[in-house]
């Protein structure tokens, strides 16, 4: 059965790198009066869209699959490439590791709050996704980094009043 999942989910995968898949990113990334009332301009865009969800799929692959095919330098290639607009062809790359630092990087830099999902919004679900591929990258190397991140995610959000006691 495995054999037969391997390349499905390698597809997934790679479909999530198309820009098709993520380069709403570039026009979402400015945010608006609708998810930030008080903006007087339009943030500068940016077209890097590493994601949670791609971390927790290529983590998933690892672990199931026991390869570390995601793990080369640069086998992760978002290319941005659009043809009317921009200062030309940009490629943001990254394999298993260093998407997975990215993300824990924002986190770290925005108080362990998460990562925005939507420009000026943090959602609890959007983040579980870097934190399961943080558990799950922590089998696969024999790590154990999500008890260092996860108390710093819970105290941010208990600070702020947010988890209950169930």
């Amino acid at each position: 059965m495995r054999s037969m999942f391997k390349p499905l989910i390698r597809k997934l995968i790679y479909k999530m790198l198309r820009r098709e898949v993520w380069g709403y990113w570039y026009m979402t990334s400015q945010s608006g009066v609708g998810a930030d009332p008080d903006l007087k301009e339009l943030r500068k865009p940016w077209a890097d869209p590493y994601s949670g969800h791609l971390l927790l799929m290529i983590s998933l692959f690892s672990m199931l699959f026991s390869d570390g095919e995601f793990d080369k330098s640069d086998s992760l290639v978002f290319n941005w490439d659009p043809i009317f607009f921009g200062m030309g062809p940009e490629s943001f790359k990254y394999n298993r590791l260093t998407l997975q630092q990215a993300i824990l990087t924002q986190m770290e830099q925005g108080g362990w709050m998460g990562v925005c999902c939507e420009p000026n919004m943090v959602f609890i679900v959007c983040n579980q996704f870097p934190l399961i591929a943080t558990r799950y990258t922590d089998v696969f190397n024999g790590t154990n980094m999500i008890d260092d991140v996860l108390p710093k995610y819970k105290a941010a959000w208990d600070k702020r009043g947010m988890m209950a006691e169930n």
